[in-house]
């Protein structure tokens, strides 16, 4: 993937290093969070907003092709681009047993800097 930084890693083994290349989709496989977002400094890997646009819509009936870099995260061989509804899709069935886009409301209070657990699904 080029010049991309991908994962700031902070065990032992890497302390103080940064993965290049792979680094961010090992740990979201594993189910691992990175430190930081990805970084690059090739050209290539990011994504080209030239021309007149437009770059965004609101409107339910326009269309908005996706965006993508020629290499690296951004790019249709790393990330093809996908529907949400074509995701959840995906995810009912891989993972159909389990739950998502759940929300709690009222928001439960912060406290001490720490979010409390989940309420169990019947509350």
């Amino acid at each position: 993937m080029g010049n991309a930084q991908l994962c700031s890693h902070s065990d032992s083994e890497t302390e103080g290093s940064s993965a290049v290349g792979v680094g961010v989709l090992e740990d979201l496989q594993a189910g691992g969070i990175c430190k930081q977002a990805p970084k690059s400094v090739d050209p290539s890997e990011m994504v080209k907003y030239s021309g007149p646009g437009p770059w965004f819509t609101c409107s339910p009936y326009a269309e908005m092709a996706p965006r993508l870099a020629a290499a690296g995260i951004a790019s249709a061989d790393m990330s093809p681009p996908a529907t949400l509804v074509a995701l959840l899709t995906k995810a009912a069935a891989e993972k159909g047993g389990a739950d998502a886009l759940l929300v709690e409301r009222p928001l439960p209070e912060v406290k001490d800097g720490k979010v409390p657990p989940p309420l169990p699904r019947d509350e």
